[in-house]
């Protein structure tokens, strides 16, 4: 009987290295099916949102323009030629989103033909004096305009660390505008907290400026932490605020020993 450990601990280490080979290969499987997905999921979830954008302007603007656009083709074309197109009922709808597609964009183009003209001028006076319409029309316009201005620019947005959801954790956002508090004359930044990993909605924070941590990210850096839930993120990062007094006293550091020195 104390004979079959022995035996049993020769066949395992005769088996030791098939064994060693077999997790090798599980393990190169492996890595190569987290490098495959690594490689498929960018690309499959850039298209998952896209078909989430083109489903809802389908449903409401492409899908209606394109009726209307089949109901007028209907009415023009001759019957025997509506019947031939009824046998390709595919390309017929293709066709029609395509049309419709132009035609909306067509109708934006020349929409931007009175941005900031008379017409546009009298439909703000008249939108910003219907009662319960104001508050909202008045809303959504100030963010485009914001939006707008924005885009014009040529500088960065600025991003910065704020006190988020509660004190001693900080969350990045990016500051939108900036306001003054009426009691202390304190500056007041208004910052958009994006939820990770979808940053299309988020939060909107008050912070006083000197409480905000700037955050030397540009706005492809920030996102791209964001959607990656923190993944894939700069190397460096200035997470704690480095007040005045610090900076002083650091300065005068230098100075006593650059003094000492010469």
């Amino acid at each position: 009987m104390p004979e079959e450990p022995q035996i049993d601990g020769v066949r395992r280490q005769a088996l030791e290295p098939e064994l060693a080979a077999l997790r090798a290969v599980a393990n190169a499987v492996q890595a190569r099916i987290i490098g495959g997905l690594l490689v498929i999921l960018p690309v499959a979830i850039t298209f998952w949102i896209l078909y989430q954008l083109y489903s809802i302007l389908q449903l409401y603007l492409i899908g209606p323009v394109a009726y209307a656009v089949r109901f007028g083709i209907h009415q023009v074309m001759p019957a025997q030629m509506a019947e031939r197109l009824s046998h390709f009922a595919w390309a017929e709808s293709v066709l029609q989103s395509l049309i419709a597609i132009g035609l909306i964009l067509l109708i934006l183009w020349f929409l931007g033909l009175f941005v900031r003209s008379r017409i546009h001028r009298a439909i703000d006076w008249l939108l910003l004096r219907v009662p319960l319409v104001t508050h909202v029309y008045k809303a959504v316009s100030s963010v485009f305009k914001s939006m707008g201005q924005a885009g014009g620019k040529q500088g960065k947005r600025r991003v910065v660390l704020v006190n988020f959801p509660s004190t001693g954790l900080r969350t990045a956002g990016f500051v939108t505008s900036s306001c003054v508090d009426l009691t202390s004359g304190q500056t007041i930044l208004c910052i958009f907290v994006p939820m990770a990993p979808f940053p299309t909605s988020g939060f909107l924070v008050m912070a006083p400026e000197k409480e905000v941590v700037d955050l030397e990210w540009d706005m492809d850096d920030t996102l791209q932490a964001i959607i990656s839930g923190g993944m894939t993120v700069p190397q460096h990062v200035r997470y704690f605020r480095q007040e005045p007094e610090v900076w002083n006293s650091a300065l005068a550091t230098v100075h006593i020993e650059k003094g000492s020195g010469g």
